[in-house]
């Protein structure tokens, strides 16, 4: 179970924006917990408003990051950058603070979870692609096309160039595979709905 603790920084605004993100990591399943110090993620839903709320923003998501990296058991902390700051300069903040996994717009906060989720996926998929992914995908999908193993990593490999239509295509083929209930469908259907996000 991913445990999330929620910084919330700035105006009733916030604190309400913070409390519809809590309700959508409970019901994905999330832990939220107060101890930023044992959280598998971190979010700090920040405030703009006034350069002394922007300061105390910046402050906090830099100390979040510094404590993460004090840990060795947290440096596979993940760190999220949520409300008015991550809107108001989403242009910015990606290029200026790279320590940041992912910034949440205001627009966002019901999507916590799948992009939480999204976060660990990425790793996943980084930590277990080798160099000749795609062409070892293109082969086991040639010499068996409906391999639900090929079709499943040919569906990450078209996901990854930008083909969304060919991984669900494949992914909606593994899918019928799949005993209703299980959480692996679960967790295959989320990937396929974030396709057509």
């Amino acid at each position: 179970m991913i445990k999330v603790s929620l910084i919330s920084l700035g105006c009733a605004k916030n604190l309400v924006d913070s409390e519809i993100m809590v309700g959508h990591l409970h019901k994905a399943g999330m832990q939220v917990i107060p101890e930023a110090e044992k959280a598998d993620v971190v979010i700090v839903n920040t405030c703009s408003f006034l350069n002394a709320s922007k300061e105390e923003s910046i402050a906090t998501i830099l100390e979040a990051n510094e404590q993460r990296g004090m840990r060795k058991r947290r440096k596979e902390q993940k760190l999220i950058v949520a409300g008015c700051m991550s809107q108001r300069f989403f242009k910015e903040l990606p290029g200026a603070m790279p320590e940041v996994d992912a910034f949440i717009g205001l627009d966002q906060v019901t999507k916590v979870a799948p992009i939480i989720e999204e976060l660990y996926a990425k790793e996943r998929g980084a930590k277990a692609l080798p160099e000749n992914f795609a062409e070892t995908v293109t082969r086991i999908r040639t010499l068996a096309p409906e391999n639900p193993l090929g079709l499943y990593y040919g569906g990450l490999v078209a996901r990854a160039e930008g083909d969304s239509a060919a991984a669900k295509e494949m992914w909606l083929k593994v899918l019928a595979l799949i005993p209703e209930g299980s959480a692996q469908r679960d967790s295959l259907q989320r990937e396929i709905d974030s396709l057509s996000q």
